[in-house]
Order: structure tokens, then C-alpha cells, then sequence
């Protein structure tokens, strides 16, 4: 009968357009397919969670090593007779502690350069790095109790608490995600044989 051998019906094709559904052949949403611009910043949003994670660890892990001697309360800082460079101590832990993550962001975000959209993957990966290095920050500052302020009691040896006598450290891991990948690509660029 040739009632039966018409040309397919709108949304159907024999190399798998969809069921007229808005469905592929492979089965997922069209708006979701890997090159849709949700697939693509699928990574960068990953490692936003993942260096937000990565800080919380670290944060305990600066506050659990970090040295924390016998100390005094004078006037607007802590002074420990037996370790006066303690500060600067926890300064260089939390710079160690962070160091690693931001070369690990930095390299990704160099493995990524040929992928649309970079300056968003750059800013997302940027902004994951702040929050990562300033969970490290707050965790281990707040577990401590660097976060109160000035004690009640002066005069007093007390445990000294986690804190950074040099804020600017907290911005270490951000650079370095900034600067690893523009250096990579750089010399990248100054080996890659152009015709």
C-alpha cells in the first residue's frame, strides 16, 4: 500500500535526528551535549568546587601544623619569648600548603587554552582559587581562635592561635594560577616550530 512507504514524519531521520522528542540518537538533551556552553565550562565549574574543597583540608591541616607556642597578648600582637619568629612561621606553612593547588590550577588552565571561552574558564578558576585560599585561611584561623580578636586577658601565656602576620600571603595560590599558565604558554610558544 502506498500509504505506508511516505517520506518520515518532521523529527525523524534514519541517521538518528530524535523521535521528535528534542532528544539526539545518543539519547541525551541536546542542551547538554559537549559542546553546548554548559559542557564546556563543565570542567572550570568543577574546579571551583574542587579548590573551595581543597582549602577546608588544607585550613585544618595549617591548623593542625602550624607551630603554636606559649604566648602573650601585648598591645596589638602576639609575642612568644621561647619562639619569637612563630608568626612568620605560619606565614611560610600557609604559603607551602597553598603553593601546590595554585601550580595544579595553573597547569589545567594551560592544558585548557585551546578550549572556547578562556578569559570565563580563567575568571572561574580564579574565583575558586580566592575562596580556596580563604577557606584555608578562616578553617585553620577559626579552629584556633585567630578570629576573635583580641583576648580577654592580657599578660597572660595563653597557646598562640593560628593566624597570618602577612595577609598578602592569602593571595599566593590566585597568583600563581594567574601566572603558571601564562608561562607555560609562553614557552610553549617560544618552542613550538612556526612555519
Amino acid at each position: 500500500m502506498r500509504g505506508l512507504t511516505g517520506p518520515p514524519a518532521a523529527g525523524m531521520s534514519g541517521g538518528g535526528l530524535n523521535n521528535g522528542l528534542g532528544m539526539p540518537s545518543s539519547g541525551a538533551p541536546a542542551g547538554l551535549s559537549a559542546g553546548s556552553p554548559a559542557g564546556t565550562l563543565r570542567p572550570a565549574l568543577w574546579l571551583v568546587v574542587a579548590q573551595v574543597l581543597v582549602g577546608l583540608l588544607l585550613g585544618l591541616a595549617w591548623w593542625r601544623l602550624a607551630p603554636r607556642p606559649e604566648a602573650y597578648w601585648i598591645g596589638t600582637t602576639w609575642y612568644a619569648p621561647d619562639d619569637a619568629g612563630f608568626g612568620a612561621a605560619q606565614d611560610v606553612q600557609f604559603a607551602a600548603l597553598t603553593l601546590v593547588p595554585g601550580v595544579a590550577v595553573g597547569v589545567c588552565l594551560a592544558a585548557w587554552s585551546g578550549r572556547p571561552r578562556p578569559l570565563v574558564r580563567l575568571g572561574l578558576a580564579l574565583m575558586g582559587a580566592c575562596l580556596g585560599s580563604g577557606a584555608v585561611w578562616l578553617v585553620g584561623a577559626g579552629l584556633s581562635g585567630g578570629l576573635g580578636g583580641a583576648p580577654e586577658t592580657t599578660g597572660v601565656a595563653v597557646t598562640a592561635p593560628v593566624t597570618l602576620s602577612s595577609p598578602g600571603v592569602v593571595l599566593l595560590w590566585p597568583v600563581l594560577a594567574t601566572l603558571v599558565p601564562a608561562l607555560i604558554l609562553s614557552i610553549r610558544a617560544l618552542f613550538t616550530d612556526r612555519p
